[in-house]
């Protein structure tokens, strides 16, 4: 990969040629690029656009790649629901219950990691920090699930 290849540039590498959850073909004919175009983006010898980004979030449709546009900032990004399936109380019972079980994943990474030496290592400490995320974009949708609840 390029030296000077972006982070955004590096997690769409990341999705696109390691995970392939889509044929890179496919994410340039919905950009409206050619093949090697994308490549070159990928690669880090073009910068994506942000329009191009804003395409490949809604064409992808990976949390990851909200997470990294909002990095840094203090927004969470969450799915939207539709509207009537948040505005009631089964919603809302839920949103409650994935957040108990991604609140109750990240107590149990913390158990675990300081159940050896009782210290958090740094692979231990990224393991933690994606449960926490997990579990404040849990909170986050379920206080939005809340607010439409009549």
């Amino acid at each position: 990969m390029a030296e000077q290849q972006s982070e955004f540039a590096a997690l769409l590498y990341q999705l696109l040629i390691v995970e392939e959850v889509k044929a890179v073909k496919e994410v340039a004919a919905e950009l409206g690029l050619k093949e090697q175009a994308l490549y070159a983006r990928l690669y880090g010898r073009v910068r994506f656009s942000v329009d191009e980004a804003r395409a490949i979030l809604t064409y992808l449709s990976d949390v990851r790649i909200a997470d990294h546009l909002l990095k840094g900032t203090k927004y969470v990004a969450i799915e939207r629901k539709e509207q009537d399936a948040e505005r009631t109380s089964e919603g809302v019972r839920e949103g409650a219950t994935t957040t108990l079980f991604d609140v109750t994943d990240l107590m149990r990474e913390v158990e675990v990691a300081l159940s050896d030496d009782g210290r958090i290592d740094h692979r231990e400490k990224i393991d933690i920090e994606k449960r926490l995320h997990e579990a404040e974009r849990s909170l986050t949708a379920l206080r939005n699930a809340l607010k439409g609840v009549r």
